[in-house]
């Protein structure tokens, strides 16, 4: 099952996450990657609270602690857990004082629609979408307090086998966001790897998705980017104006550290109130951004 939300162990070398980030109703945004590098798995956190609080939380773990299936979504690494059963999620992250229990259920999904990236001959790069958008409810415990959480989740997963030299030689931008507004989704991406620009685009609205996999071409896409905010047009047309209101630098934990030493990456994690003019036309939304540049 190749194109499914199982694990992919590679014999080369690999590198596979499974990601979630919940948009709470209170304002509240949560972000989590599940990650396993050839035999080095790891967990990170990010938290940003509605009045501008943030804390990243990470933890690397050994071999032995990674457990996962080959044929459905199950990883457990130490104490944390993403499972699948059916079309329920549940999601279990204990790091340091926090302890994050949620159960989800995707409202559309797009793990139909592989996106596979060939970025040289042998360099590949493949992403399924389990949850476009989905329903969420469980508790925070961070440690002070246990809050009851509820809101929109996203879920992705991703596997390839670039290695790290080559994504410090060859990687010059990537560009993440998922926004939504009633009934509706877009997710968005821009990469610069290796002299290859990659475009995605997918707008869902009441359930259908068109995308760059099918009904956009990605070369009508324009990414206009200024100094707190971006723009995306489509066609010529307007798609979506995300505004930044405030960057949180962290230094991005890479996974050679001799290199990470010299390229002194920082991961910028931004939240992004979006206005989309989209389908039904212009609404206002909530969203979340992530970009990583040298």
């Amino acid at each position: 099952m190749i194109f499914s939300n199982a694990w992919h162990p590679d014999r080369g070398y690999y590198n596979e996450w499974w990601y979630f980030t919940l948009l709470c109703g209170s304002g509240d945004i949560i972000a989590g990657n599940f990650k396993i590098q050839n035999k080095r798995p790891k967990v990170w956190l990010f938290l940003k609270t509605k009045d501008g609080k943030s804390q990243y939380l990470e933890q690397e773990y050994k071999f032995k602690d990674f457990s996962a299936a080959k044929d459905f979504c199950r990883v457990k690494i130490g104490d944390n857990k993403i499972e699948q059963k059916g079309n329920d999620f549940s999601l279990r992250v204990k790091l340091k004082n926090f302890d994050l229990s949620v159960a989800f259920q995707p409202a559309v999904d797009w793990k139909n629609n592989v996106l596979k990236k060939d970025i040289s001959r042998k360099q590949k790069v493949f992403w399924i979408v389990p949850c476009l958008r989905g329903s969420f409810a469980g508790t925070l415990n961070d440690g002070k307090q246990v809050k009851k959480i509820k809101g929109i989740v996203y879920h992705d997963h991703v596997w390839h086998n670039i290695t790290f030299t080559s994504a410090i030689l060859g990687f010059k931008e990537w560009l993440w966001g998922i926004c939504y507004i009633k009934n509706g989704s877009i997710l968005f991406g821009n990469i610069r790897f290796a002299g290859k620009n990659f475009s995605i685009l997918s707008v869902e609205k009441d359930g259908v998705v068109r995308s760059t996999n099918k009904e956009i071409n990605p070369e009508h896409i324009i990414w206009v980017r200024l100094k707190n905010s971006l723009k995306v047009r489509l066609n010529k047309k307007n798609l979506l104006t995300a505004v930044i209101q405030k960057k949180e630098k962290i230094a991005f934990a890479a996974d050679n550290r001799f290199l990470s030493f010299f390229t002194k990456k920082i991961f910028h994690i931004a939240q992004a109130h979006c206005t989309i003019d989209c389908l039904a036309g212009k609404s206002r939304g909530r969203g979340y951004m992530e970009t990583l540049s040298k």
